[in-house]
């Protein structure tokens, strides 16, 4: 199947994609990449990180960037374990985003190296401490208690000349988060909507 026409577009052959396998190299890869090297392996229509890619074009325009750019995703593994969800291997759950996108450089190292296809993360998962003045609220009331680990006391606070703060400093929360671009499972879509 022909997703998008480009010039030069004989030999076509999309990389196989089985969504909502369990199992991230049956399920393979999602290549939507316009790179010499995977655009006749393309498996999917739009633009690596999406709203983003504006500036990328912006960029190339510009000439500061080469239109072959690849980023070195070599040391981009989660910060935090994030562990495989039962509910990824049926796609009738998840058809908004790539499950396996916070681990494309590990899970797909084959298609990447070996078979030189651009695939690029979808998913950036990162650790934070959280604040708001609620959290400070909960500790004063003794409803959440410092524990070291995921409940900590902030650092003193400074005054905007840096001498110390007299302000009670509080709490802070560790979380981890991320930062999901969307990966449309159009099939799955589709039938959201019964079309």
């Amino acid at each position: 199947m022909i997703i998008v026409a480009y010039p030069d577009q004989h030999g076509i052959a999309p990389h196989p994609l089985r969504w909502g396998s369990a199992d991230p190299t049956e399920r393979g890869p999602v290549v939507c990449s316009r790179l010499t090297s995977s655009i006749k392996y393309r498996n999917a229509i739009g633009a690596h990180s999406g709203s983003y890619s504006i500036y990328r074009a912006l960029s190339i325009a510009m000439g500061t960037l080469s239109p072959t750019h690849k980023p070195d995703y070599s040391l981009t593994s989660p910060p935090i374990d994030f562990p495989p969800n039962q509910a990824w291997a049926d796609p009738k759950k998840i058809v908004s985003f790539d499950p396996w996108g916070h681990v494309v450089p590990d899970v797909f190292k084959h298609e990447i190296e070996d078979l030189g296809l651009d695939i690029r993360p979808s998913i950036a998962i990162t650790k934070a401490h959280l604040k708001m003045s609620e959290l400070d609220d909960a500790a004063r009331k003794g409803t959440i208690k410092v524990d070291g680990s995921i409940v900590l006391r902030s650092q003193p606070l400074k005054n905007i000349d840096g001498t110390p703060s007299d302000a009670e400093p509080g709490v802070e929360v560790n979380v981890g988060k991320a930062a999901v671009e969307p990966v449309w499972h159009l099939p799955g879509v589709a039938e959201r909507f019964g079309m």
